[in-house]
């Protein structure tokens, strides 16, 4: 009973991406996986399932894994933790009572109300275009004025070595266009950031005038992933 419980969440998390079309949000299988660890933290059970589990749900219900037995073995072991019936029952009537999607979407991209500056920029410093990356709410980024301290990203965002952010800044040229992308590394324990890359011209950046405001942000190392935006002044 319990795995068919967990199972049917899976599924009216996964079924959300109705609701995410209507709102014009592209739904892809890595949205439902940052939904489902949002909704998971928010209601207190972010230690129960490792974001590989979750990842492996989400495949697993986008490939129909109804009659496999080693898939419904896994859900058994997940089963058998802290979740019992009946708060996976009260989660299933809070975020898809009677068959209808709730998830308050309000609460994971409250961010997106006012679009990200990455869905803005009009030529891409840095090598890396991130206009279609997911903004990770839970990633409300601080960094000083001057730039160079920066706050960590959540603890399951993906590591490249021992690199999970790209250092990324925008700003607006002479001309009234956005422009700026990545220019440095930072690590899962942040060290201080300079502003060196962009002086020097790293990957095509064109540095602005002293002084001017930066829009800055995180993007995790496979770039799918974006912080909240912040400011700093450059130099």
């Amino acid at each position: 009973m319990k795995r068919i419980l967990i199972a049917a969440v899976a599924v009216a998390m996964f079924s959300g991406c109705a609701s995410l079309n209507r709102l014009g949000i592209p739904f892809t299988a890595d949205k439902a996986k940052v939904g489902i660890r949002l909704i998971l933290d928010r209601e207190g059970y972010g230690d129960s399932l490792t974001d590989a589990e979750v990842s492996q749900i989400v495949d697993w219900v986008d490939s129909d894994w109804t009659q496999d037995q080693e898939r419904q073995a896994f859900l058994d072991v997940i089963a058998v933790r802290e979740e019992n019936e009946a708060s996976i029952l009260a989660l299933a009537e809070k975020y898809y009572p009677g068959g209808e999607w709730n998830l308050p979407m309000k609460d994971v991209v409250a961010e997106e109300a006012e679009p990200h500056i990455v869905t803005k920029i009009s030529e891409w410093y840095g090598g890396e275009d991130l206009s279609g990356a997911i903004v990770d709410s839970r990633f409300q980024l601080t960094v000083s004025d001057d730039g160079r301290i920066w706050s960590p990203a959540p603890s399951d965002w993906p590591l490249n070595g021992d690199l999970n952010v790209m250092v990324c800044a925008a700003y607006e040229n002479a001309a009234g266009a956005l422009v700026g992308g990545k220019y440095e590394w930072n690590r899962a324990n942040p060290s201080p950031r300079s502003w060196s890359n962009i002086e020097e011209g790293y990957e095509g950046w064109i540095a602005p005038e002293v002084g001017t405001e930066m829009i800055v942000w995180a993007a995790s190392v496979d770039g799918k992933r974006v912080s909240t935006e912040a400011t700093a002044t450059y130099k």
